[in-house]
């Protein structure tokens, strides 16, 4: 996924100015996980894909290797006790450090969690932006 940010207007406005930036941040993000992004296009809806580019960017700078200092791994960042609780209930062995893996565990909790974006709320500081309609196209 590329994203292009548009301005398409002549002068730039408070308002412009700081969706221009936030589109900028969401370029950055993405070519910094630009790696992942089959794993997204693979197991998430369209309509998440920023959301998971911004995310993954926000709690790991798109490293699979990542381990913050209380032991959460991957790109997503996943605390042992969640990793166990998803293998006990998909029946499943995961890899937190694979890119497909997490994203596949990413995929389930946002299709049947009742409030999914909860395991990242640590970092929404970072990763809710809210990306203005219109200011940016989506390239695959």
């Amino acid at each position: 996924m590329i994203i292009e940010c548009l301005i398409g207007m002549a002068a730039l406005t408070p308002a412009t100015l700081s969706d221009y930036q936030t589109c900028k941040w969401y370029q950055q993000a993405a070519e910094v996980t630009v790696e992942h992004h089959h794993a997204f296009e693979l197991y998430l809806p369209e309509k998440e894909y920023l959301w998971a580019i911004g995310t993954t960017f926000c709690e790991s700078s798109g490293r699979t290797d990542a381990v913050s200092v209380t032991g959460a791994r991957g790109i997503w960042q996943y605390v042992r006790r969640s990793e166990n609780w998803l293998e006990e209930k998909l029946n499943e062995d995961f890899d937190v450090t694979s890119a497909y893996d997490s994203t596949y565990m990413t995929s389930w909790l946002l299709r049947n969690d009742t409030n999914p974006k909860r395991h990242w709320y640590e970092s929404k500081h970072c990763w809710n932006k809210n990306m203005p309609k219109n200011s940016y196209k989506l390239h695959y």
